[in-house]
C-alpha cells in the first residue's frame, strides 16, 4: 500500500512536471527511453526482443530529441540542452544506420560502431535525466547570480563522470571484443 501511494505520488509529479502537451509527450519518451535501453544492455543482444526493444528505444529516443528542439521553456531561445539534442540524434541515428549495415555486410566492424554508439547515446540520456533533474529540484542551481555558472559546473563534472563510466564499460565489455572477430 505504501508502495502503491508512493508510486501514485511519482507519477502525479512527473505529470505536473510539465504543463504542455509537447512536454508531456517528451516527458513520456524519456520514460519509455530510459526503461527500454536499460533493457537492452541487460538482454542477450541478437534476439527478437532486443531488437524490438532497440527499435522502441531508437524511436523514442528520436522523438525525444527532435521535440526537445521545440522546447524553449527554460531560457525562452536556443540553450545548452538544444545542443545536447543534437549530440544525441548525432549518436542515435548512425547507430541505427549500423546495425542495418552489418546485416548486409556481415563485417563486425559495424555491429561494434553499433554497440558503442548506442552506449554513448543512453550516456547521453541519463546525463539529461540528471541536468533536467538539477534544474527542476534544485532551481537555485540554476537560477540567480551565477546559476549559469554553478550549473554547467554540475553538469561538466557530471559529464565527466560519465565519459570515464562508459568508456570503463566499454573497455569491460564485449563490446571491444566484437572488433577481433573480423
Amino acid at each position: 500500500l505504501i508502495f502503491m501511494s508512493w508510486l501514485y505520488a511519482l507519477f502525479n509529479y512527473l505529470y505536473l512536471w510539465s504543463d504542455d502537451p509537447l512536454g508531456k509527450a517528451h516527458l513520456f519518451s524519456a520514460l519509455i527511453a530510459l526503461a527500454t535501453g536499460m533493457m537492452v544492455f541487460s538482454l542477450q543482444k541478437g534476439t527478437r526482443v532486443h531488437r524490438f526493444l532497440g527499435t522502441l528505444y531508437f524511436v523514442s529516443m528520436v522523438f525525444l530529441n527532435v521535440s526537445a528542439l521545440f522546447k524553449y521553456d527554460l531560457t525562452g531561445t536556443l540553450n545548452m540542452f538544444h545542443f545536447a539534442a543534437i549530440c544525441s540524434l548525432l549518436t542515435v541515428l548512425p547507430a541505427y544506420y549500423y546495425v542495418y549495415k552489418y546485416k548486409r555486410t556481415h563485417n563486425s566492424k559495424h555491429l561494434r560502431i553499433h554497440a558503442e554508439l548506442m552506449v554513448w547515446s543512453y550516456l547521453g540520456l541519463v546525463l539529461a535525466l540528471i541536468a533536467e533533474t538539477a534544474t527542476r529540484v534544485f532551481p537555485v542551481l540554476l537560477h540567480g547570480n551565477g546559476g549559469w555558472l554553478r550549473f554547467s559546473v554540475f553538469i561538466s563534472v557530471c559529464v565527466v563522470l560519465g565519459i570515464y563510466a562508459t568508456s570503463w564499460l566499454l573497455r569491460h565489455t564485449q563490446i571491444l571484443q566484437l572488433q577481433s572477430k573480423k
